[in-house]
């Protein structure tokens, strides 16, 4: 588990590459919400972001590329706030050509009891 938020994107991005929600699931708090507009997501809780990542991963065939184009991150004591703008390129399933997504999030990040970052709140577009 990451201890800074540049750790935290590589194990984010490492895990969305291998097309893995329970790895994504597992980089949130118990009590955290994903926000996705573009996707029809808000969840909130453990079990309704366990069913949020299976179903936004069910619709993945192969994760091509993740880049991000900029973060901004602010620590402050527990919390890092992260504004981050990327480029995702993915096979989804049942269209033939690769599909890229511009993404900006915001993204609030919180220590837990053993210091490691999780989200708090995630909010992509």
């Amino acid at each position: 588990m990451a201890t800074s938020p540049e750790e935290f994107i590589d194990e984010y991005k490492d895990a969305l590459l291998r097309v893995d929600g329970a790895a994504l699931a597992a980089m949130y708090h118990d009590d955290a919400i994903l926000i996705s507009p573009g996707l029809g997501v808000f969840a909130e809780g453990r079990e309704e972001i366990d069913a949020a990542w299976s179903a936004i991963t069910a619709m993945v065939e192969e994760a091509i590329s993740f880049e991000i184009l900029r973060r901004d991150v602010i620590e402050t004591g527990q919390y890092a706030i992260c504004h981050i703008e990327a480029l995702a390129v993915a096979r989804l399933t049942g269209v033939e050509d690769p599909v890229e997504t511009n993404i900006r999030a915001t993204e609030v990040l919180r220590r837990d009891a053993a210091g490691h970052y999780r989200y708090l709140i995630d909010h992509g577009s």
